[in-house]
Parts: structure tokens; C-alpha cells; sequence
């Protein structure tokens, strides 16, 4: 640390010093925290300089970083960005009222680092601001990260609207699929009922196809008992798209009383991509 300090003297490129403050911040240099204080004050300095300092000191988890750190929501958008980020490393009163205000900011960056840090924290009092994000975003991206925290968060409030707009159908099949794919990852009993029911909805619709597509392959990530049904109906399509699908989310789940079915598939007189499949699927299993 002490060695790298020395550096701070130098007369640098700014892609050294960019880097420079990576490197303090990795290995919690607490030694040179005044000296990375002096750089983010310096509003002459690099603008990347100083957003790579400002969460180099919220990673040294110094109390004083707080105060350093709440100053900065006046300056850059790039430089509210990163004093989120390192504000991410304290969990106090202060520190989620401004998390909290930063999903209201101006600028799409500072929004998404907000709702990671809402994630990192869990501030189920962020809600009705994520609530409002996801519907109202002008970003899609702020939207589907909005989705994924109100599942993490597992509230009464983010679990019924994200039920609502998996089973929307005036809404678009991505937004319905991404709103799924945060509901399954952190299995919300009730919401991976909606996201089967869903999937169960679209198999004959052909219209849907995309949506079924997007829906069963989120589905093939996991194991849950939940997901035989849609097993077997995709199993026993004929799409041969839909039935691929089905086999992936067999593989994963292993359920006894389709294996005939698998078998079915893999003894097949015409040969086919979800023949051999089948075939290397419980020669694997």
C-alpha cells in the first residue's frame, strides 16, 4: 500500500492513475484514504480519476467516507454513479434515504447503481420507488433491474404487480419474460405458479411462440417439482422447438414418470435434433 502510495506524487498518465485507484481500493489501502480524499475534491481532476477514487474509499469502509461520499450528490452524473457505489459498503440511515433518492435521479446509471446497491442491502423501503421505476422508466434496462429487485425484496406489493404483468397480455412478451425470469430466480412459491400458468397458456398459441420459447427456457434453469407439467406438455409437442425445451427442463429435473417419455423421443424411427437429444440426455444421466 505504502508503495503504491508513493505513486500518488507522480506525475501520471491518467490511465495510470485510473488505475492507481482501482488498485488502492482492491486492497483497502486505508493509509492513503486523505490523499484519495484530496483527488475526489479535486474538480480540476479526471473526472474517471475521481469516480474510481470515490468508491476506492467506500471499499475501505472508513466511517468518514460517508460524509465525503454523500457530498458528491451535487457533482457529475458518472460521479454520483460511483459515490453510490461506494456508499454500497455502509448501511445506515443516511446512506438509504440517498439510495433511495438516487432511483429518482436524472440520469439512467446512477438509477441502475441504486437498485443494485437496494439488492446489495435489501431496502424493502425502496419499493414503491422500484414500483414506480419498472413501470414508468423511460429504460428498459432500470425497468428489468427494477423487476429483479422487487423479487429479491419478496413483497406483498412487488409480488402482485410482477404476477400482473407476467399474466398481462396487453404487455409486450419481453417485458412479460423478463418480469418471469426475475420471479423464478428467486422462487417465490406464488409467483412460479403464475410464470407455469403462463407457460401452460401460451403452448398451443402460435402467436405466443417467443413468449413460450423465453418462458420454457427460463424455466429449464431450474429444479422445482412445480415444473413437471410444463415437462410433459412440451415434452409432447409438436413443435420441435417447444419439445427441445421440454427435454432441457427434463435434464434438469429428472422427473420419474416422464422418463418414458424422453424414451419415446429418443427411439424415434426418423431421425431428428431432439432424437439424438433424448438419447445423449440418459446416456448422461
Amino acid at each position: 500500500a505504502l508503495f503504491l502510495a508513493d505513486f500518488l506524487d507522480r506525475d501520471l498518465t491518467t490511465a495510470r492513475k485510473q488505475n492507481l485507484m482501482k488498485a488502492l481500493g482492491q486492497i483497502k489501502a486505508v493509509e492513503t484514504w486523505d490523499k484519495l480524499v484530496e483527488v475526489i475534491q479535486n474538480e480540476d481532476e479526471n473526472t474517471y480519476v475521481r469516480m474510481y477514487a470515490a468508491e476506492a474509499i467506500g471499499v475501505m469502509e472508513k466511517e468518514e467516507s460517508i460524509e465525503v461520499l454523500l457530498d458528491l450528490f451535487d457533482d457529475d452524473p458518472n460521479i454520483r454513479t460511483y459515490a453510490i457505489k461506494g456508499l454500497s459498503y455502509f448501511n445506515n440511515e443516511d446512506v438509504e434515504n440517498l439510495v433511495i433518492q438516487g432511483l429518482k435521479d436524472n440520469y439512467y446509471k446512477v438509477r441502475l447503481e441504486a437498485i443494485e446497491v437496494v439488492k446489495k442491502c435489501e431496502y424493502k423501503a425502496a419499493v414503491p420507488s422500484l414500483l414506480y421505476r419498472a413501470k414508468n422508466d423511460s429504460e428498459a434496462t432500470v425497468k428489468y433491474a427494477c423487476f429483479e429487485a422487487l423479487a429479491l425484496l419478496d413483497t406483498k406489493e412487488g409480488n402482485e404487480y410482477l404476477i400482473s404483468l407476467v399474466k398481462d397480455t396487453k404487455k409486450s412478451d419481453t417485458l412479460r419474460s423478463k418480469a418471469a425470469a426475475s420471479m423464478l430466480k428467486y422462487e417465490n412459491a406464488d409467483s412460479v405458479k403464475a410464470v407455469v400458468e403462463v407457460a401452460l397458456s401460451v403452448l398451443e398459441d402460435t402467436k405466443k411462440t417467443a413468449l413460450r420459447y423465453a418462458l420454457g427456457k427460463e424455466i429449464a434453469k431450474y429444479e422445482n417439482s412445480q415444473f413437471k407439467e410444463v415437462c410433459e406438455a412440451f415434452l409432447a409437442s409438436k413443435d420441435v422447438s417447444t419439445q427441445g425445451i421440454g427435454l432441457d427442463i427434463w435434464k434438469k429435473n429428472h422427473y420419474i414418470t416422464l422418463k418414458d417419455k424422453v424414451k419415446e423421443i429418443a427411439e424415434a424411427e426418423k431421425p431428428s435434433a431432439n432424437k439424438s437429444k433424448a438419447k445423449l440426455i440418459l446416456e448422461t444421466e
